[in-house]
């Protein structure tokens, strides 16, 4: 998708940012010590790729949607599934049977209206 520069899968599911999971990453710790009320100070980075994702098709489609984060393993190392911000973590290897499990949220016209406006740049040139 343009403006997001990772993979977006946008179906039946819903729309999915997948997100490479790094050789060697841990999981994060969230504690945010910022006197900030900002919400977003708590969030890890595939959280916020997902929330600027959602704003992105809503601005462009006009369609609310709530991106999911999913963080994919393209190595060998083991699957640590527990994380602090609750981000799904999948070996590339099981994505789409894990992708064919979760349940459907979009249906057909909202998947194409996405999928039809998913290249759009976010601001255009003034004519």
């Amino acid at each position: 998708m343009h403006g997001v520069e990772r993979p977006v899968l946008v179906g039946p599911a819903g729309v999915v940012v997948l997100v490479p999971r790094p050789r060697g990453s841990r999981s994060i710790g969230l504690a945010d010590p910022s006197p900030w009320p900002d919400r977003r100070h708590r969030m890890s980075a595939p959280q916020m790729l997902a929330e600027l994702t959602t704003q992105l098709i809503e601005s462009r489609c006009g369609v609310r949607v709530v991106c999911t984060p999913v963080l994919v393993v393209v190595d060998d190392e083991p699957v640590q599934i527990d994380r602090p911000d609750h981000v799904d973590v999948v070996h590339e290897r099981v994505l789409l049977r894990w992708l064919s499990h979760l349940p459907a949220e979009l249906d057909q016209p909202t998947i194409d209206r996405i999928a039809a406006h998913a290249g759009e740049p976010l601001l255009r040139p003034a004519a």
